[in-house]
């Protein structure tokens, strides 16, 4: 049960909690008072969305939620301002969230096989972006701004229909 894991997790006072590959649903509201947390891992699961709860573990640095079935995520994900690792490979998204562009703290991005069509201007936003993984999607195009991002090292962008690249 979910509410007990999480009662363990903050009885302990534990900064790591890994639920994947666990067939859960839905998330309960009452992750809201894991604010101690730096590390949430719900990999392989069956997510469809998450709750504005999930805003509110404001110390997290690493969110992996990869192989799930999201098609957006929340904006309270903003207030996400320690977040530097966010996983969410394998899932159904067909655009970047647009919170995503508002957590400036990103380093590691991985959106690799969703349904990703475009990418928008605001990614220039994510100026401490070091490492971006685009690959297996649909994208056509990429905004001039992702030449901005003078911290990003790393851009994987194979098995996707672009035509051109900014200058």
């Amino acid at each position: 049960d979910l509410h007990r894991e999480f009662q363990r997790c903050r009885d302990n006072n534990d900064l790591r909690l890994d639920l994947s590959s666990n067939d859960i649903t839905s998330i309960p509201s009452s992750i809201r008072d894991l604010t101690q947390l730096t590390e949430l891992f719900l990999y392989k699961n069956k997510l469809t969305q998450l709750p504005s709860e999930l805003g509110n573990l404001v110390s997290l640095r690493k969110l992996g939620l990869s192989e799930n079935a999201l098609c957006s995520l929340p904006d309270s994900l903003a207030s996400l301002t320690q977040l530097e690792t966010l996983d969410l490979r394998h899932n159904k998204l067909t655009e970047i969230p647009s919170v995503i562009y508002r957590i400036t703290s990103l380093e590691t991005l991985w959106l690799r096989y969703n349904r990703i069509t475009s990418i928008g201007e605001e990614i220039g936003n994510l100026s401490k972006l070091k490492m971006i993984d685009l690959r297996e999607n649909k994208i056509h195009s990429l905004p001039a701004s992702i030449g901005k991002i003078h911290s990003l090292v790393v851009c994987l962008l194979s098995y996707n229909h672009l035509s051109k690249i900014p200058d």
